[in-house]
C-alpha cells in the first residue's frame, strides 16, 4: 500500500496546477461509463484509470486534428496535415506509456495555440492551461511575446493572467491548508 500511495504522490507531484482542472471534464463522464461495467469499478482506481486513458486517447487525437488543421489552414494543403499527423502516429514515443495524459496534453495545448496564432487571447490562454500543467511551457512565453509584438503581447499576456488566476483560484477553493496550497501550486 505505501508503494501505491508513494507513485499516486509522485504521478500529483509531476502534474501542475491545471491537471485537476482539466482533469474533473473528463472523470464525471468516465465515472457515468465505468457505473454501468462492472469490472471497471471492482477494480481498485479503476475509474481513475479509464479517466486517465481516456483523456490521453483525447489529447492524442486532439495533436492529429490539430496537425491536420494546422497543415489546411497554415499552409493550405491538408496532405501536409495528414502527413503530419500520420509521422506523429508513427513515432515510437507515441505509443511509449500512450496512457499518460500530463505528456501529451501539454503538447496538445500547444500545437492548439499554433493553430489559433492569429488570435493571441486563444493562443495565451492554451499556453496558460499548458503551463499549468507542467512547467516546461513557460520557456516559450517570451517567444511568443516577441513574436505578437507590442499591442499582441498584451492580449497576449492577459489571457495568460486570466488563466493563471482562474488556476490559483480553483487552487484557493480546493485547498485544505496553506502548505497543501504551496504544494499544489509549486509542487
Amino acid at each position: 500500500n505505501r508503494e501505491d500511495a508513494s507513485s499516486t504522490q509522485d504521478e500529483h507531484v509531476e502534474t501542475g496546477p491545471a491537471s485537476p482542472l482539466i482533469a474533473a471534464g473528463v472523470v464525471l463522464p468516465s465515472n457515468a461509463v465505468a457505473s454501468g461495467n462492472g469490472s471497471l469499478t471492482q477494480q481498485k482506481g479503476g475509474t481513475v484509470l479509464f479517466a486517465a486513458r481516456l483523456m490521453a486517447i483525447l489529447a492524442h487525437f486532439a495533436v492529429v486534428i490539430g496537425l491536420i488543421l494546422f497543415g489546411r489552414w497554415h499552409f493550405d494543403n491538408v496532405q501536409v496535415g495528414l502527413a503530419m499527423a500520420t509521422l506523429y502516429l508513427l513515432l515510437p514515443c507515441t505509443s511509449y506509456d500512450v496512457g499518460r495524459a500530463n505528456h501529451v496534453l501539454p503538447a496538445a495545448l500547444i500545437l492548439w495555440a499554433f493553430v489559433a496564432f492569429r488570435r493571441p487571447m486563444v493562443a495565451g490562454g492554451l499556453l496558460g492551461l499548458a503551463c499549468g500543467m507542467l512547467f516546461f511551457p513557460i520557456f516559450l512565453l517570451p517567444l511568443w511575446a516577441a513574436f505578437y509584438g507590442r499591442r499582441g503581447a498584451i492580449r497576449f499576456g492577459l489571457a495568460l493572467c486570466i488563466v493563471a488566476a482562474v488556476l490559483l483560484g480553483s487552487l484557493v477553493l480546493t485547498s485544505a491548508d496553506p502548505d497543501s496550497f504551496a504544494k499544489q501550486t509549486f509542487g
